[in-house]
């Protein structure tokens, strides 16, 4: 096992106070995703980003290889609760020696998704026990029998420094092209020896591109700051347009010839005196539709958050 460390468009219009965002991948593109390691402080905690697994049970698990991890454990995996440095005590349940592994389903949807990251986290007041190695990640994909591995999915955890015991290992495409696309499911293994035979407890995180038919609102923070590098609008002026029943128009232009395979739409609220952003829908022209617009199903969206990423 190898030690794996691994266009923008700001509508600057008082009557909008929109920072529009648009992430897209080309699905035939080549890539191999890797891990990068992050230390978890009290000052830079674990972001509370959309989860795909969040208060899913396992759908097969092993907590050294043989016993599966028990319901109370299992939950732990995916509650969206972990403090920096949790003691677990000594007789409770780690991830074990043994070859430890975990499996979920990431959506209810037949077609997958396009899966964009995976993030572990584990954490122990002993540093002893928050080494943790990770041996594959590995998906289902709609239309393939049995776990693909991912490339470069193995990793082994930095060394533990005084005071210093909690780490985030994040599987993701640097650029922000997916993991994989068609995703149903994910497996997490670990490798059969674990550090003092037993690490820590942490939390497990699964991200896609586009929940199919959701919008998902959340607040915009530093630490959920926008992608510049994934934005296909950077720098494109957009042709803004307002009707008579009081409803404004933003367009762009094609984005690249031949068009591409849309990845996300993200669009943000700047005002700083609460007002809605209120999106009647999102539409799009391809090589099928022509010159007529396709309206995103359950695109339109409405909220009274100021400071929101849609």
């Amino acid at each position: 096992m190898n030690k794996k460390n691994t266009k923008k468009s700001t509508l600057r219009r008082s009557a909008l106070g929109l920072l529009a965002l648009a992430t897209a991948f080309v699905a035939e593109t080549a890539f191999a995703g890797s891990w990068s390691c992050q230390r978890l402080t009290e000052s830079n905690p674990l972001p509370k980003s959309v989860n795909l697994l969040r208060g899913r049970m396992p759908t097969a698990s092993s907590s050294n290889g043989t016993t599966a991890f028990t319901e109370n454990y299992a939950k732990r995996f995916t509650d969206g609760f972990i403090k920096i440095a949790d003691n677990y005590g000594w007789i409770q349940e780690f991830i074990g020696s043994g070859g430890a592994y975990v499996c979920y389903s990431v959506t209810d949807d037949s077609a997958g998704v396009a899966l964009a990251s995976v993030r572990f986290t584990t954490t122990h007041s002993d540093k002893g026990r928050s080494q943790v190695c990770i041996a594959k990640l590995s998906v289902q994909k709609v239309g393939q029998e049995g776990w693909i591995e991912l490339e470069n999915s193995s990793f082994i955890g930095p060394e533990p420094q005084l005071g210093d015991t909690n780490f985030q290992a994040v599987y993701a495409e640097s650029d922000g092209r997916p993991i994989a696309e068609g995703v149903t499911a994910i497996r997490l293994d670990f490798d059969k020896k674990q550090q003092a035979d037993g690490v820590g407890f942490g939390e497990i995180e699964a991200t896609a591109f586009c929940a199919p038919g959701t919008w998902t609102c959340r607040p915009q923070t530093a630490a959920r700051a926008l992608l510049p590098s994934a934005n296909v609008l950077r720098g494109m002026e957009p042709a803004v347009s307002s009707d008579t029943d009081g409803t404004t128009s933003v367009t762009y232009s094609a984005l690249r010839d031949g068009g591409l395979a849309l990845g996300s739409v993200r669009v943000t609220s700047t005002a700083a005196d609460g007002s809605a952003i209120r999106i009647g829908s999102v539409q799009v022209k391809t090589a099928v539709t022509g010159e007529a617009w396709f309206t995103l199903p359950d695109s339109a969206v409405s909220t009274n958050a100021a400071g929101v990423s849609v």
